[in-house]
């Protein structure tokens, strides 16, 4: 049985970013462009470094404009070892935060000696706001380093139920003038699955 289930949306994906600094080539755009590593297929390929990477001293923050208002109930954040770096420059210190209008901040949750490569967060209840960033306290696990490396920053709103599954007939059915052979990808850390070109 082939079942076809719709993906929640990242709201983050693919809008504005800023950084209080990065590096060249390492910019804050690249932590919402919905890839973490360069492991999915064919044509999808990462960039090689997709990621936000700040190495300036003290505090630091990535900050994304939904463009409004938005209900934000989970969070996501995929850390240097989700992206094949060694584990030891994980992020170890880090809030969740929200803003309506990128002034007066309001923190929404907070991470403490983090070793995982990945977090992923549920709020107690949704909150909403149009600016969401992570604030950053405390760079890595690794001694003398005072970088920070985000390779994915994902916000995600209520769940909402799963369309009806689909068969593998009626999948086939919907896309006529493709060939029949499907292919497993993977894009925005959710598996998807794509038809290969007309034949």
């Amino acid at each position: 049985e082939f079942e076809l289930y719709e993906q929640p949306l990242n709201l983050a994906r693919g809008k504005v970013a800023t950084a209080d600094s990065y590096v060249t080539g390492e910019t804050p755009s690249l932590a919402v462009d919905g890839f973490v590593s360069q492991l999915v297929d064919d044509s999808w390929d990462a960039p090689a470094d997709s990621k936000w990477h700040a190495t300036a001293t003290g505090n630091k923050w990535l900050r994304v404009d939904l463009g409004s208002a938005k209900s934000v109930l989970k969070w996501v954040v995929h850390l240097a070892g989700a992206g094949g770096e060694d584990p030891r420059f994980n992020t170890l210190n880090f809030q969740l935060q929200g803003s309506a209008d990128a002034k007066t901040w309001t923190t929404l949750d907070t991470v403490t000696n983090n070793r995982s490569n990945t977090t992923n967060r549920n709020l107690p209840t949704a909150k909403s706001y149009r600016y969401f960033q992570l604030w950053i306290t405390g760079p890595s696990n690794y001694p003398s380093d005072h970088d920070a490396r985000i390779y994915e920053f994902q916000l995600y709103g209520p769940e909402v139920l799963p369309t009806p599954p689909a068969t593998f007939t009626e999948v086939l059915d919907a896309f006529p003038h493709h060939t029949k052979t499907l292919k497993l990808m993977k894009y925005d850390s959710e598996a998807a699955v794509y038809f290969d070109q007309d034949s």
